[in-house]
């Protein structure tokens, strides 16, 4: 009497490996019982008992279960079709219950490996374009500081056609008076200092990198003491020491760049910046740099023993120009649009808001300690020097020139728009190079 067939699910299709098989193997139907393991192919049939069998998995991406006895260590029988696993049969017997286990441990640490490799591949790019600025700053190590130097030079031609910059020989002595204990207190550095007076009417000054620093001649009328001017200066010098502006670009120049320049192939990056000069002229700087310059310059002034309350007093004075906008906006076009103009939120602009800098800066100056430097002569000769210069500069009475318009300028403070005194520039000496 012929046997009925098992339950369907207890067939598996499946495969035999050995040697008297033509081509070494052959395809068939495996059924599991309490006796054991029965294969049946076209040309071969062969059965492994249950006890002392031995189950694996293998293949590429561990999808196939072999299956083997020692009785027949030349025989193997394996199928892809892991619902084996879950077989009544197999899962009640004592001697497969921990392999079973095993093998599906395994299947699931398997997909779990898969599955964090994937997230990982998502992962990756994505946290390295929100980390970009961290990754800038890894790239920039590969520029050198010569290109550096050139793309600042370049860029402050184009401000030079723009504004009026004060002669050399009347600023140059006097700033490098004032800012040679900023500059001794840097110690070694790749950079050389230049500074310029530029005829501007906003409260600002910017640094370029390679080490231009240019300041507008309305922040030195405004500034009351050396300590507010050099407060600012530090500011300044930090942004170029700690390479912002050309980390700025290079966060900006594209992913690709950037993670390229960080393994060692700078050669897209400084292509980039060869032509980066007039991004320069419209860059902000954002808020994690200001507070960073704002830090690092704090540490130069405290290095050069001068009072940093002076860097805190001068951004009260932009915190007063910002009020006095405010209140004339709201006076011409209502408390409205003077809501709308002044009270920007915090996430969508390039400074940290000035009264948290100046709150912070001004814990930072409570920790430093005297004595401090005294330059008030050399701050007041400047100054007058600036006045009588602004009054008499070619383009004092902006009505009768055509010089392009400053708006262009980097604005790497705050600037303000009230009526200002007077000032102005001629063509600085471009004679001196960074290293």
């Amino acid at each position: 009497m012929e046997a009925s067939p098992l339950p369907t699910w207890r067939r598996y299709a499946a495969l035999a490996a050995h040697s008297s098989l033509e081509r070494g193997r052959t395809s068939g139907e495996l059924t599991v019982s309490d006796q054991g393991f029965r294969f049946r192919g076209d040309r071969a049939e062969f059965f492994l008992p249950l006890n002392r069998a031995k189950l694996s998995i293998g293949g590429a991406s561990d999808r196939l279960i072999f299956i083997a006895h020692p009785n027949e260590p030349d025989l193997s029988i394996y199928t892809s079709d892991r619902t084996i696993l879950h077989d009544p049969v197999l899962i009640s017997h004592p001697e497969l219950v921990d392999s079973l286990r095993i093998m599906r441990n395994k299947r699931i640490r398997n997909w779990s490996v898969l599955t964090a490799v994937c997230l990982l591949l998502i992962a990756t790019p994505l946290a390295f374009v929100l980390n970009i600025d961290y990754f800038a700053a890894l790239a920039v190590r590969q520029i050198p500081y010569s290109w550096e130097e050139q793309l600042g030079k370049t860029a402050l031609g184009q401000i030079q056609v723009q504004s009026t910059f004060m002669p050399a020989e009347q600023s140059d002595p006097l700033l490098k008076e004032l800012t040679a204990p900023l500059i001794e207190a840097l110690g070694e550095s790749p950079y050389r200092f230049h500074f310029y007076v530029a005829n501007e009417k906003s409260i600002n000054a910017f640094a370029l990198p390679g080490g231009y620093i240019v300041i507008h001649s309305e922040l030195l009328l405004r500034a009351e003491s050396a300590e507010e001017l050099l407060g600012v200066l530090a500011h300044e010098i930090a942004h170029v020491t700690e390479r912002h502006g050309t980390r700025g670009i290079v966060a900006k120049s594209g992913a690709w760049l950037v993670f390229q320049a960080v393994i060692g192939d700078a050669g897209g990056i400084l292509t980039t910046l060869g032509a980066a000069a007039p991004f320069l002229l419209s860059q902000n700087y954002s808020r994690g740099f200001e507070t960073d310059a704002d830090e690092q310059g704090y540490v130069l002034l405290d290095r050069a023993h001068v009072d940093a309350a002076g860097m805190a007093a001068f951004f009260g004075k932009i915190r007063d120009e910002e009020a006095a906008v405010r209140k004339k906006t709201a006076e011409q076009l209502g408390e409205k649009s003077a809501d709308v103009l002044s009270d920007v939120p915090e996430f969508l602009r390039t400074h940290p808001l000035t009264e948290k800098r100046i709150a912070h800066i001004k814990k930072l100056a409570a920790e430093q300690q005297g004595p401090y430097r005294n330059l008030e002569r050399p701050f007041a000769q400047l100054k007058d020097r600036v006045r009588a210069f602004a009054t008499h500069a070619p383009d004092a009475d902006d009505s009768t020139t055509d010089r392009p318009p400053t708006d262009k300028v980097p604005t790497n403070i705050v600037q303000t728009d009230l009526p200002t005194a007077a000032s102005s520039t001629s063509p600085a000496d471009p004679s001196e190079r960074n290293p």
